[in-house]
């Protein structure tokens, strides 16, 4: 699916919004926005996970470029049949500006404690890490069960890679908690180089297994009217 044609599915969020704003205000996000995205028509999924996106001003991200790692991992995880759905975007000023992270001090951990969201996985967009790293994820086998940055991923603004960060990141979310051995062109790949868009049977097999995941059998040609 285009760019263009996941901005024309972009639409505001009203619901109770006034109370939600209140909500992120209150634990110190300020002047919240909040947006969802539709799901995509017209394909055939059996699984899907709900996706919740905390994009800070002044970190260089832009609406786009969040749009364009969405639209690639929706494409990557099709292949799978598993649909990200729904998707919600809150993109907001980080409390008291940190929008570079250090997790050795578990800054991450605080500040995903203060985010008012109870559904995982809950990503990121931040300008930089202090340890450097272009992106990081905290996944069920590397985080205890309880932990505020459980199932949370980082990504920084500091490049701009080829390989679609969102999508590898997630799928460490998802159960591949381990890179791909060797020299394989994979999503999962150890090397930056060597990542692509592929997925093995049994790593789509191993992201069905992951509790953050739903069954559902859509077809969403049924529901054009």
């Amino acid at each position: 699916m285009s760019l263009s044609t996941w901005a024309q599915q972009l639409e505001a969020i009203l619901c109770d919004s006034l109370n939600e704003k209140d909500i992120w205000q209150t634990a110190g996000f300020i002047n919240p926005e909040f947006k969802q995205l539709k799901p995509a028509p017209g394909t055939y999924f059996t699984h899907e996970f709900e996706l919740n996106m905390v994009i800070f001003r002044k970190t260089g991200w832009t609406e786009k470029d969040v749009l364009n790692q969405i639209s690639k991992a929706t494409h990557i995880f099709k292949q799978c049949g598993i649909n990200i759905s729904p998707i919600k975007m809150i993109l907001t000023d980080a409390p008291q500006n940190k929008i570079d992270i250090n997790y050795n001090i578990r800054e991450d951990d605080h500040m995903a404690r203060l985010t008012p969201l109870t559904k995982k996985p809950v990503v990121y967009f931040i300008r930089s890490n202090i340890e450097g790293q272009l992106a990081y994820s905290w996944d069920a086998s590397i985080e205890p069960p309880g932990s505020p940055r459980l199932n949370t991923v980082w990504i920084t603004r500091n490049k701009n890679p080829k390989q679609n960060v969102l999508a590898h990141e997630l799928g460490h979310i998802l159960g591949a908690s381990s890179h791909r051995p060797g020299l394989e062109k994979n999503l999962m790949s150890g090397v930056p180089e060597f990542i692509n868009d592929r997925l093995e049977k049994d790593q789509c097999e191993a992201f069905k297994r992951s509790p953050l995941l739903k069954k559902t059998v859509i077809n969403m040609e049924l529901l054009r009217p």
